[in-house]
């Protein structure tokens, strides 16, 4: 896979491409393959294809594996040689800003733009999670810090998982924060703050609680997984359990189950009907949201909120 496999990029105005895990902007995607390694004594050398959507093969990535600069390498000097990467790079932006340290951080971004798509392949496959540390600045002017990839064992849907989440990774000496950042999750579309702040007033909040509770009661206060409702055109489901979190209520824009625990393998497009879904504590108000192929045959989880 490279990272114009996914539908994850978008095309910025100024025509330049978004790599959506690494934040570079560029005049096109690029991809590495055939990757080589060579173990060593002070380390790992490698050399890996180079490619251009357009033209191909355009040289190598090379890497001596003793914390050199990766290098470009190229394949044929009068089709896109060293000057024809300069000029690339020197069109190329992370953050809005020229890259500070143009080629060797592009192609270092190739690898990990790459890298990072294929993890969200697995995720997909095996229902996990993906969460890293992201910085708007770092010592030494060099920009936004996006750390390393982590992988969590299940989706972390609701705010109290997540809390848990993080109180465990920065606990821990190999996955706690550097640089005092916050915590992202890819959504199952783009990479988003793991914890973002609340968006529903209290107002607001008390009013779905107390028609929440209302609706519970008129249906006779049904065991774990009952139906009930609609409230406010939301079909209710409850109470039910979910990673880390006390008994709440799953509320869902149409009348058909939510597979909250697994991700939508169907490789829907923008044109794609989906289902919004709610869940609802009744003492903490919404704690988790997303949306949900909406096709009977699936209902697994497109994005998080």
């Amino acid at each position: 896979m490279n990272n114009a496999a996914s539908n994850d990029h978008v095309q910025s105005g100024d025509r330049l491409v978004l790599w959506p895990h690494t934040g570079i902007q560029a005049p096109t995607t690029l991809a590495y393959r055939n990757r080589t390694e060579l173990e060593h004594g002070r380390g790992v050398a490698f050399r890996a294809e180079l490619h251009h959507p357009h033209l191909g093969m355009i040289g190598w990535l090379e890497n001596e594996g003793v914390g050199g600069a990766t290098r470009f390498a190229p394949n044929d000097l009068d089709r896109f040689g060293w000057r024809e990467m300069n000029a690339y790079v020197g069109q190329c932006r992370i953050d809005g800003d020229p890259l500070p340290l143009g080629t060797e951080q592009l192609l270092d971004a190739v690898m990990t733009e790459q890298d990072i798509a294929d993890e969200v392949v697995r995720m997909r496959k095996e229902h996990t999670m993906l969460v890293r540390e992201f910085a708007e600045e770092t010592p030494g002017g060099l920009g936004a810090h996006r750390g390393a990839v982590i992988v969590l064992n299940t989706i972390a849907h609701t705010r109290p998982a997540r809390e848990s989440v993080v109180a465990e990774l920065d606990d821990d000496t190999d996955t706690r924060r550097h640089f005092d950042g916050i915590w992202q999750m890819y959504d199952g579309r783009q990479w988003r703050p793991f914890l973002a702040e609340q968006k529903v007033t209290s107002d607001e909040m008390r009013a779905r609680i107390a028609a929440i509770q209302a609706a519970y009661e008129a249906a006779g206060r049904p065991p774990y997984f009952g139906r009930f409702g609609p409230v406010d055109g939301m079909h209710i489901t409850g109470p039910v359990r979910a990673f880390r979190t006390a008994p709440h209520f799953l509320l869902c824009g149409d009348e058909r189950p939510v597979h909250g625990h697994m991700w939508c393998q169907c490789g829907v497009g923008s044109r794609a009907k989906l289902a919004q879904f709610e869940r609802w504590d009744v003492q903490d108000g919404l704690i988790g949201s997303g949306w949900v192929h909406a096709a009977k045959k699936c209902r697994a989880v497109v994005t998080v909120d």
